[in-house]
C-alpha cells in the first residue's frame, strides 16, 4: 500500500518510474495513519485495489472500509475495497489451517490470528483482481 504513496514513489523510483495500480491483499489496514513509516495519504494517483477479510483478526472488519473513508475525497476516489465474508488473514493459502501469535494483531493488542483457506474468497479474490487489473490496465473508455 505504500508504493501508492508519492513521498515512497519519491523516496524509491527512479525517474518516471512507478505503479499503474495497487491491488494489496489483506494488508493490515488499521496500522495506515497511526503508527510512523505506516502513512497512507498524498496517493499517487493510480488506483488500489484492497481485498480483505471479515475474520482478519488482525484488523476489526470495518478498518479498510473506515482508512479509505478517512481519506480525502480525491483519495477516496481511487481506493476500493472488497471485503469477503468468513475470509481470514492469508485465505487463499492451501497449506493446513494454522494459528500464529503476533503482536500487531488484534488492531495491535497482539494475540492469536487464524489462517485458514476459504474456497470461495480465493476464487473470488483472485476473479476480483484479475479483473481489476484489466478494467485499470486495459480499458481506456471513460468510466460510468
Amino acid at each position: 500500500m505504500l508504493t501508492a504513496t508519492a513521498p515512497n514513489r519519491t523516496r524509491f523510483a527512479t525517474g518516471d518510474q512507478r505503479f499503474a495500480a495497487h491491488a494489496p491483499i489483506y494488508p493490515v489496514c488499521w496500522v495506515y495513519n497511526h503508527a510512523p513509516g505506516y502513512e497512507f495519504a498524498d496517493l499517487t494517483g493510480a488506483p488500489v485495489f484492497i481485498q480483505a477479510g471479515d475474520a482478519d483478526t488482525y484488523d476489526a472488519p470495518e478498518s479498510c472500509t473506515a482508512l479509505r473513508a478517512s481519506l480525502s475525497p480525491a483519495a477516496q476516489a481511487l481506493v476500493s475495497v472488497r471485503m469477503h465474508a468468513n475470509a481470514t488473514h492469508a485465505w487463499e493459502r492451501r497449506e493446513p489451517d494454522a494459528v500464529i501469535t503476533d503482536p500487531y494483531s488484534h488492531q495491535g493488542q497482539g494475540g492469536e490470528v487464524p489462517l485458514r483457506y476459504n474456497e470461495q474468497a480465493a476464487r473470488e479474490s483472485t476473479r476480483a483482481v484479475v479483473e481489476f487489473f484489466q478494467r485499470t490496465l486495459y480499458d481506456t473508455s471513460p468510466a460510468p
